[in-house]
C-alpha cells in the first residue's frame, strides 16, 4: 500500500495552530484573557511569504491608548526568583548567573512536558532566536 504524507509546511502549520489553540485555552483558564471580554487574542501573522510569527491582535475593536489588554498573574511569571525557589533545581540555579538560571529553569520545565504549569506557553516558543541580544555583529566606527 502507498502512504501519502502532507508536505512539512502544512503539517507544521497544523501543529502550530493546534499549539496556538492550546495556548489560548491556557490563557483563558489562567485568567490572563477573558473569553467574553478580551479585546486581544493570540494569532499567527504572515511576516513574509515563507514566515509566520505569533502575536497578540485586537479582534473585537481598536485598542485605546493606555488601555490594559491583558494581565499576567504573578504566579505565572517565569523569573529568576521563581528559578531560585524551585524545589527541584532552585539550589543549583541560585549559583548561576541570572540569565543562565532562567534558561536552566526553562529547559527543566520544558522537559516536564504536560506536567509543567507553563507547558502551553513553552510549546509556542520559537525554536530559534533572532533577538538582537543574540546577534553577533562586529561593528567598526569610522
Amino acid at each position: 500500500s502507498t502512504q501519502r504524507t502532507l508536505p512539512s509546511s502544512l503539517t507544521d502549520t497544523s501543529q502550530i495552530q493546534q499549539k496556538l489553540e492550546s495556548f489560548q485555552s491556557w490563557l483563558y483558564a489562567k485568567r490572563v484573557l477573558s473569553e467574553k471580554d478580551s479585546i486581544v487574542k493570540p494569532k499567527l501573522c504572515d511576516v513574509s511569504s515563507s514566515s509566520q510569527r505569533l502575536g497578540l491582535f485586537a479582534h473585537k475593536r481598536s485598542i485605546s491608548e493606555g488601555e490594559e489588554t491583558l494581565s499576567v498573574p504573578q504566579e505565572l511569571w517565569m523569573s529568576v526568583a521563581v528559578s531560585h525557589s524551585s524545589p527541584e533545581i532552585g539550589s543549583f540555579c541560585r549559583n548561576c548567573r541570572p540569565w543562565v538560571a532562567l534558561a536552566l529553569f526553562l529547559l527543566f520545565e520544558k522537559n516536564k512536558k504536560k506536567s509543567s504549569v507553563w507547558c502551553a506557553y513553552i510549546d509556542i516558543l520559537p525554536s530559534t532566536l533572532d533577538s538582537p541580544l543574540f546577534w553577533y555583529v562586529s561593528l567598526s566606527y569610522g
